[in-house]
């Protein structure tokens, strides 16, 4: 990812102090982007609140969003499957269309559908996990 930014000069020890001021030894997503990381823990504790069937992110997947077997959604397959599932006053399509753009893979791939390895980073963000 450095490499397709233009890569990293400078001493890895400063960095990663920046990275990490807190001394803890690792980052956390919400160390980079606290707002992202609200929002992206938000999604999925609203899909894990409808039930065990939808407790994981491949049950979220194969249950939620492609119980028709799926291998990838654009961005209205996710917002139209995301509306039949969430509270549609808490999660409007401006919302959704946040998220969708969240979790495709970096803007440079040019892909604009997601796939089940894109919703990974819920997994990240995770508390505990």
């Amino acid at each position: 990812a450095l490499e397709r930014l233009g890569g990293f000069s400078g001493k890895v020890k400063s960095l990663w102090a920046e990275l990490d001021p807190d001394g803890r030894g690792y980052c956390r997503f919400e160390d980079f982007d606290p707002a992202a990381d609200r929002e992206l823990s938000a999604f999925r504790g609203a899909w894990e609140d409808r039930g065990p069937e939808l407790s994981s992110l491949p049950q979220i997947w194969s249950n939620g969003l492609t119980p028709d077997g799926l291998e990838r959604l654009d961005e209205e397959q996710f917002i139209d499957r995301c509306m039949e599932h969430l509270d549609p006053l808490t999660w409007n399509e401006r919302r959704l269309k946040n998220i969708f753009n969240m979790l495709l893979p970096e803007p440079l791939s040019g892909r604009r559908h997601m796939m089940l390895d894109d919703i990974i980073l819920l997994v990240l963000n995770a508390p505990g996990e």
